[in-house]
């Protein structure tokens, strides 16, 4: 094993070459449901958790009425991350093809593994969508809109901003206990 890493359950997987059989749901939950968003970086409230901006994404989703495909899509969309760790995305910009060629290979495993379709460019782009406006929330919760000169733009149609803090509100109380597992579960049995 060239590149040993130790999952939650014991297990050893190697980074230089990601089987199918090292994707395990139990593994990813645990590790996003301690991982922060920001590289744990905060001012005011503490960061979500990796697991926690997935049910948001999810969450928005589901407010839009998006497809139980939309809304399993965003909460699988950074299940990568327990592999790769939540890189920030100017460390991520900084290594440019290097991040690229190391992180898409088991982006895709991941999602080849967990969906149940294909994750087409289209769906991406819809993920990505939802991925910005929880990432717009968390930061406007967090930092009261301080450097919102630096954010990425976001689209203006999600809805009223209250809502949307309830929203960050609910899924911050989950702390490290989200409930990941059961939304996948659900999400897999309305899409099959």
């Amino acid at each position: 094993m060239k590149y040993p890493k130790r999952m939650s359950s014991g297990r050893y997987i190697d980074l230089s070459d990601i089987k199918r059989e090292d994707i395990i749901l139990s593994d990813i939950v645990t590790s996003i449901n301690h991982l922060f968003r920001f590289t744990g970086h905060y001012d005011k409230r503490k960061p979500l958790t990796v697991g926690q901006h997935s049910l948001m994404c999810m969450r928005l989703a589901e407010e839009a009425g998006e497809s139980s495909e939309v809304q399993l899509a965003c909460l699988v969309h950074d299940f990568a991350e327990a592999y790769v760790g939540d890189v920030s995305t100017p460390l991520k910009r900084l290594m440019g093809k290097h991040w690229i060629d190391f992180a898409s290979p088991i982006e895709a495993l991941v999602d080849e593994v967990c969906l149940p379709f294909e994750n087409t460019v289209d769906m991406h782009h819809v993920v990505k969508m939802y991925d910005l406006m929880a990432l717009d929330i968390e930061r406007r919760c967090m930092w009261n809109n301080r450097g919102k000169d630096m954010w990425p733009d976001v689209p203006k149609s999600y809805g009223k901003h209250k809502k949307m803090v309830k929203i960050f509100s609910g899924v911050q109380g989950y702390g490290f206990d989200t409930p990941i597992e059961q939304n996948y579960h659900r999400l897999i049995l309305e899409v099959t």
